[in-house]
């Protein structure tokens, strides 16, 4: 699995994560899936960034990228596919992630990270 980032969304993990460059690519609860079937689309409620510092059990796929240690789980990595592209958009101050189905979420935060 490779994720492809954008310059903009580089410079903003970069920003929001210090000198820490990994971090899990998680889903949802269960609810917040149910409800990205019926066509959900408020604030995070697809897939979040989930900033680590160790391994974890659940979250062991890990996704190929030259300036970031991703991690997904098993189901999530089935969700997003093989090839995975990160970018951010300024306007909304969040990231957008998408996979070669189209775009999964178009207003990720970086959890713990904005308070809005």
């Amino acid at each position: 699995m490779e994720m492809l980032v954008s310059n903009k969304a580089r410079d903003a993990l970069y920003r929001q994560l210090g000198g820490n460059h990994s971090f899990i690519l998680a889903s949802r609860t269960e609810d917040n899936q149910k409800l990205r079937d019926r066509g959900c689309c408020a604030k995070g409620s697809y897939f979040q960034i989930v900033p680590i510092y160790g391994k974890s059990q659940k979250y062991n796929q890990s996704v190929e990228n030259e300036a970031f240690q991703f991690f997904t789980s098993t189901d999530d990595q089935a969700i997003l596919g093989e090839k995975i592209e990160l970018d951010y958009c300024d306007d909304l101050n969040s990231f957008i992630l998408e996979s070669s189905g189209g775009v999964v979420d178009y207003n990720m935060k970086l959890k713990n990270y904005f308070f809005s």
